[in-house]
């Protein structure tokens, strides 16, 4: 399996499907901010604006966590792939409650959060009111419920994410552990410009999360009615799916 040539066709499908979706949403606006600075924002602040944004970031971080992979640099690749398996999460356990028409209490918040005006200087910031950012456990309740229902796995989402996330958490948080991973017992020293050998395992690991992705995506497309993405998507799905089988 040729993993460069297999990691930049699936990044570039990613990129591509994203693409496709954010195309449902029209194009965005200037939105003028003091002294002549200004940024992009659509026109609307709803769910599936929430999810394109998502996607953005998810997509973003898996290519640079795929550049990090390719030069063996594993910890901090780790510390990406946290974030794009939050992103990933999110659009799932949002992306259900949409086609069902069923937003809880958790993912109303976490909606309004995301959208929650940024303080622009440390005096807004002073006086800005903040509130706890939603539990992740609450937030994937959503598909925890609609796994359930539709008899997928047999062991709990939550418990599988929160398992994977703890242990992503360990890198984002420089644990002991991660940081004793970059020692060289033979030359005695710490290997800090990346590890040739732990490439092929980090790029598999990057590849395994584009798959997780690309399950994410296939709800938005669902959510968004568009067909023909969705069985591209699935379809790029399971032919990632394979050659990581091989």
């Amino acid at each position: 399996m040729d993993m460069e040539r297999l990691g930049a066709q699936s990044l570039n499908s990613l990129e591509r499907f994203v693409t496709r979706l954010a195309s449902h949403l029209g194009q965005p606006a200037k939105k003028r901010a003091k002294d002549e600075e200004f940024w992009w924002v659509y026109r609307k602040e709803n769910l599936p604006v929430l999810l394109v944004a998502k996607a953005v970031r998810a997509t973003s971080a898996l290519n640079a966590a795929w550049i990090l992979a390719s030069k063996g640099l594993g910890t901090e690749c780790a510390v990406l792939l946290r974030a794009a398996t939050d992103f990933a999460n999110e659009i799932v356990a949002m992306s259900v409650s949409g086609v069902t028409g069923e937003l809880n209490k958790a993912q109303q918040e976490f909606m309004s959060q995301f959208f929650d005006k940024q303080p622009d200087s440390i005096d807004e910031f002073r006086a800005m009111e903040r509130e706890p950012f939603v539990a992740r456990r609450k937030l994937y309740a959503a598909y925890q419920s609609f796994a359930e229902q539709n008899s997928q796995g047999d062991e709990p989402i939550r418990d599988v994410s929160s398992f994977i996330d703890y242990k992503l958490d360990k890198y984002v948080h420089g644990s002991y552990r991660s940081a004793m991973e970059l020692y060289n017992g033979q030359t005695r020293l710490f290997q800090m410009f990346g590890i040739e050998e732990k490439r092929p395992e980090a790029q598999r690991i990057v590849l395994l999360k584009i798959v997780q992705m690309l399950n994410a995506l296939s709800f938005v497309a669902w959510l968004f009615g568009d067909r023909a993405v969705r069985a591209e998507i699935i379809q790029a799905r399971k032919v990632l799916d394979d050659a990581l089988s091989d």
